[in-house]
């Protein structure tokens, strides 16, 4: 546990440098792109952002980057390794206004 406790900040560097927000932001104009509606995107960003806050998994820090919200409580450690932009900004950006 002390092993992985020292070597978290650079597992931390290396999430924000390989996926970084704007990946999140280029894969919801792909995903508007595709569907021809962002409204319908911007409702199902919400509706799993209120699940995974409401219900959040059993996931470790580290496959948090992996999901499309992010699935780690932002108390205490989970504020710092979440590599997802907030759902305000990312449907303000895909909308144009938020709350929808």
């Amino acid at each position: 546990r002390t092993v992985f406790a020292l070597f978290a900040p650079l597992a931390l560097l290396a999430i924000h440098i390989n996926v970084g927000r704007k990946s999140y932001f280029k894969a919801d104009t792909l995903a508007c792109q595709w569907l021809d509606n962002p409204i319908q995107l911007a409702h199902a960003l919400i509706k799993l952002d209120s699940y995974a806050k409401t219900q959040p998994p059993a996931v470790p820090f580290s496959l948090g980057h992996l999901f499309i919200v992010t699935p780690l409580t932002i108390g205490l450690w989970g504020r710092y390794f979440t590599a997802q932009p907030p759902i305000g900004k990312r449907i303000h950006k895909l909308v144009g206004y938020y709350p929808i």
